[in-house]
């Protein structure tokens, strides 16, 4: 009897499957919490990447918004310019500025304080990096043109006197330093002057 239970005895000892031993367990934890720190590390990096073109693009849509509304804002400035009585009171103050009525100077004090205040909304706007310097330039060397007539200069000194200080410094330093004051011209004579050496070099060729 004693030989068959030494061989129920040698029979005992079981082999644990490797996927069930406990160190390859424990192995196989590690592994899978490593993978998900990986994973979300990945998570992370792609939702910084999808914010980063959200800011991108949202920064490109607000800047084309205030070109739009720069544009939409000087063409209405043009529009306004344009009506008849703007306009002969501009041509008035260019050609004959002694003429100007107390009505005709009132408009051209406004136009100039339209252009004042739209420089100022446009230098604000590059400031917090939302216009183009380009464009501002642009804008600045057209009222600077406009700000060298005699008419506008004196029209401004009697202006700046109720405005607030940085106003003035803002048009002092962008608009009059180092803008000499041009001569009076007139403008209709100058472009039929203009239109017949057109016409004449056409007519040559």
């Amino acid at each position: 009897m004693a030989p068959v239970l030494e061989a129920r005895g040698a029979n005992t000892d079981k082999v644990v499957p490797k996927h069930l031993n406990p160190g390859t367990l424990r192995m196989t934890l590690e592994d899978a919490s490593l993978i998900s720190q990986i994973i979300a590390a990945i998570a992370v990096v792609a939702s910084l990447i999808f914010v980063g073109l959200q800011l991108r693009q949202n920064d490109k849509t607000q800047r084309a918004a205030m070109h739009q509304a720069r544009a939409n804002r000087i063409i209405g400035i043009f529009q306004h310019l344009a009506e008849p009585h703007m306009a002969a009171a501009i041509a008035k103050a260019d050609q004959a500025p002694e003429t100007l009525s107390a009505e005709e100077l009132i408009q051209l004090r406004s136009s100039i304080m339209i252009n004042v205040l739209s420089l100022e909304d446009q230098l604000r706007q590059q400031t917090a990096g939302l216009l183009d310097p380009a464009a501002v330039r642009r804008s600045r060397h057209f009222a600077k043109i406009a700000f060298s007539s005699p008419a506008v200069r004196a029209a401004w000194q009697l202006l700046r006197q109720g405005l607030d200080p940085q106003q003035v410094e803002t048009v002092e330093n962008e608009l009059i330093a180092n803008q000499p004051v041009r001569s009076s011209v007139d403008s209709h004579s100058l472009w039929l002057k203009t239109l017949a050496d057109i016409k004449a070099s056409a007519a040559a060729s």
